[in-house]
Order: structure tokens, then C-alpha cells, then sequence
């Protein structure tokens, strides 16, 4: 039988601003035209929301 027990909370977001952001210069990758089995809806561009870009990117090492 399966284990049907709640999932337990997780940690929280409290002290997020703690984290120390540290640059290591990693290349930016556009997620637009990494895999066609994902889909990129920029919807804030696309609102015309000033300052906006026309994509999503992540760190070459988050692929």
C-alpha cells in the first residue's frame, strides 16, 4: 500500500536575504531555443512591461 502521510513542511523563505550572492561569471544561456520540449512565454514582454526582454536565461550549469 502506499504511503499516503502529508507531506511535511519545508524549510521557509525566512532569512533568504541572508544569502550571500557570489559572482563566478558563468555564461547565461537562452532558454528560448534550448530543447523544443520546453516552452518559453516571456508574458511580462509580451504585456509590453518597460525594461522587459524577449526570453528567459539560466546559468550554463543549470542545464
Amino acid at each position: 500500500m502506499k504511503d499516503l502521510s502529508p507531506i511535511p513542511a519545508g524549510p521557509g523563505v525566512d532569512g533568504w536575504q541572508r544569502i550571500p550572492i557570489e559572482e563566478n561569471h558563468e555564461q547565461l544561456v537562452s532558454l528560448n531555443r534550448l530543447t523544443h520540449r520546453m516552452i518559453v512565454r516571456p508574458y511580462y514582454y509580451a504585456m509590453n512591461i518597460p525594461t522587459e526582454i524577449d526570453g528567459a536565461y539560466v546559468r550554463q550549469g543549470a542545464i
